[in-house]
């Protein structure tokens, strides 16, 4: 049976002994959460990816990712708020069956275990090693302590969650835009092509790098049924998509500065970009920047171990906070897997990473949208409660 109405599941917590805990967020925080889980890497390795894949033609590339990403989020949206209070784990049971459904339930979870969980921690070790000079003592030691406090948000509950992704969009927001316009009088614009030099396959292929970061907005499949007054998330969800196009165009400022060929031989070019702008003005400004971009990047992996973990306890029927632990653990291997070998980890993400995002953010979601329209019965969107 097909989730339908909103008073046919309740989008609940487990707590044990039979005590369930229901929590809403606003549309506000729904939009904070889906900008901060979007953008909280800050184009860790986007800029090196884009310039190798499409040099001058970058901002081609973004255009036409955001193009796309329109697309998506309005099936997204749509599927989202078809069946009310039920996410994406439940109706695909129903709509694919027993065994498929199961198997695309794990998938969303391994998606979200790796890409929105262990790689924001393994990231924010990235951005120390570069940013600090942390000795790998020192990054193994914060891995640890950056899953330690992500599992102590995601246990805080939805709650603690949204409250902070409000904060953590405001800082954000403000890092990316000082950057990004502290750096435009160093930026030469004839390092850009106003129209494709070599063609547009190469502006596709740097389109589908910006699409993965724009694929992880499948999060709305899990937070849309725990919304209040999900139907009006239409708008600003949107919005927030075209705020994540603008912040992800910062990055590839660092093409206008260097030239393509530099940032695409360059490790790691957001972090040379903050050293660009204002913030490389001063030692202590720099450090500040770069505090704010891990804290962003456990923020980022709070919510993805918030996510992992409810998921898990209402397909298990358990306490949620008694898979706090194993989920950690998980995510805690999965980042120091990644940091034992970088060069390795970083093929991974950007050449097959990418697929399991845009199965998760875009095939997977267009196809459960197709099979719901052939079901019978209204749309429980607008009823949401």
């Amino acid at each position: 049976m097909i989730f339908r109405q909103g008073k046919d599941l309740k989008a609940s917590i487990l707590l044990g002994n039979g005590v369930v805990r229901t929590e809403r967020i606003s549309v506000r925080q729904l939009g904070a959460v889906v900008l901060v889980f979007l953008v909280a890497g800050f184009d860790l390795f986007e800029p090196r990816i884009t310039a190798a894949q499409a040099g001058p033609g970058a901002f081609w590339s973004l255009i036409l990712a955001f193009g796309v990403a329109l697309l998506m989020t309005a099936v997204l949206l749509e599927l989202g708020l078809r069946f009310g209070p039920a996410d994406v784990v439940r109706y695909a049971r129903s709509l694919f069956g027993p065994y498929l459904g199961q198997a695309a339930g794990l998938l969303y979870l391994l998606v979200i275990l790796f890409g929105g969980t262990a790689r924001p921690v393994f990231e924010a070790g990235v951005v120390g090693r570069t940013a600090f000079g942390w000795s790998p003592p020192v990054v193994l030691a914060v891995l640890f302590l950056a899953v330690a406090v992500a599992g102590y948000v995601a246990r805080r509950g939805l709650f603690a969650v949204a409250r902070l992704a409000e904060y953590g969009a405001v800082v954000a927001v403000l890092l990316v835009l000082i950057v990004g316009v502290s750096v435009l009088p160093k930026v030469n614009w004839a390092n850009y092509s106003p129209v494709p030099l070599h063609g547009w396959a190469p502006v596709w292929r740097g389109a589908g790098t910006f699409l993965t970061r724009f694929s992880l907005a499948y999060i709305l499949l899990f937070f849309l049924p725990r919304t209040e007054n999900a139907a009006g998330a239409r708008g600003p969800t949107f919005a927030t998509v075209g705020l994540v196009a603008v912040l992800l165009g910062a990055g590839i400022l660092a093409i206008g500065i260097h030239g393509a060929p530099v940032v695409a031989a360059t490790f790691l070019p957001a972090w040379q970009l903050v050293r660009d702008s204002v913030f490389g003005r001063a030692a202590w400004l720099a450090d500040v920047a770069g505090g704010l971009w891990i804290l962003g990047l456990v923020l980022q992996a709070a919510i993805g171990y918030w996510l992992v973990t409810v998921t898990l306890a209402e397909t298990m029927e358990r306490d949620f906070r008694r898979l706090i632990v194993p989920v950690g653990s998980g995510t805690l291997v999965l980042a120091v897997l990644l940091w034992s070998n970088i060069g390795q980890s970083f093929i991974v993400l950007a050449q097959y990473f990418r697929l399991l995002a845009y199965l998760a953010g875009m095939a997977m979601p267009a196809l459960l949208l197709l099979l719901a329209a052939w079901q019978p019965g209204p749309r429980a969107g607008e009823e949401n409660p």
